[in-house]
């Protein structure tokens, strides 16, 4: 029997993308025990919270907690913002996600002094984080500080 040669198999030459590559920028923010994770990136204007738009939020507090970090840039219609949340309550993981985002946008405009003492003046929990804590039940007591009272009658 005579046996057959294999030709070597072409490789398809991939293609490679000429877009030149956005940027992309992760920050962190946390209050009280929530936590926000917000990814910012060139795009058409989108805000979306745990996979929810933030114009579809019924609390116009909230609403307006969450666009105060973008009152301080002038091209926010160019930014697409995506954060994600857990952990706390409502306003707890709002004030996370407001602190995550205004870190973000600091670093998306290489740490901007300007813009960094903007937000510092109007609210430095916007850079900030807030480092105060729920303290710890002790023995003795219901709560914290509460303790059991005495009488001696």
């Amino acid at each position: 029997m005579v046996e057959k040669t294999q030709k070597p198999k072409r490789r398809k030459k991939q293609r490679v993308s000429k877009k030149r590559p956005s940027k992309v920028v992760v920050s962190r923010g946390k209050r009280k025990s929530a936590v926000a994770i917000a990814v910012i990136k060139e795009g058409s204007s989108r805000y979306v919270i745990n996979g929810k738009n933030i114009d579809t939020f019924q609390n116009k507090y909230m609403k307006t907690l969450a666009y105060e970090p973008l009152s301080f840039i002038d091209n926010a219609s160019k930014l697409n913002i995506s954060v994600t949340v857990h952990g706390g309550g409502s306003m707890g993981q709002i004030q996370a996600t407001r602190t995550a985002v205004a870190k973000g946008l600091v670093k998306f405009y290489d740490g901007d002094k300007k813009l960094l003492s903007e937000m510092e003046k109007y609210d430095r929990n916007l850079i900030v984080e807030d480092s105060r804590r729920v303290e710890t039940k002790k023995y003795n007591g219901r709560k914290a500080r509460a303790k059991r009272q005495k009488s001696y009658r």
